[in-house]
């Protein structure tokens, strides 16, 4: 069975954290950013398939990651902010948008 591949965006996104927060909270963000992608991706196992590169690749991550900066003690503002400056600068090909 192929082995199931890891969302770049997560993924990428920890050493970005680790720039902006002690390591024990961005450890604590990205093990809660991982669950609430996983929870988000099962919630939504009857979508398309066809859906899936914009769904799981873009969307999904950055909810997850919001989630888990607020869930962390961030403000929303902060958070999208934090989402806004890792896609625009470590990530500069993903472009997601954020409705307050």
């Amino acid at each position: 069975m192929a082995k199931k591949k890891e969302n770049v965006f997560l993924a990428e996104m920890a050493p970005f954290l680790s720039k902006r927060y002690e390591g024990e909270k961005a450890a604590s963000i990205m093990a809660m950013a991982w669950k609430r992608y996983r929870e988000i991706c099962e919630e939504n196992a009857q979508e398309p398939k066809a859906m899936y590169m914009h769904t799981r690749e873009r969307i999904y991550p950055g909810i997850a990651a919001f989630d888990a900066l607020t869930a962390n003690g961030e403000a929303r503002e902060q958070a999208a902010d934090f989402i806004e400056d890792y896609m625009h600068g470590e990530a500069g090909a993903w472009r997601i948008c954020f409705i307050s």
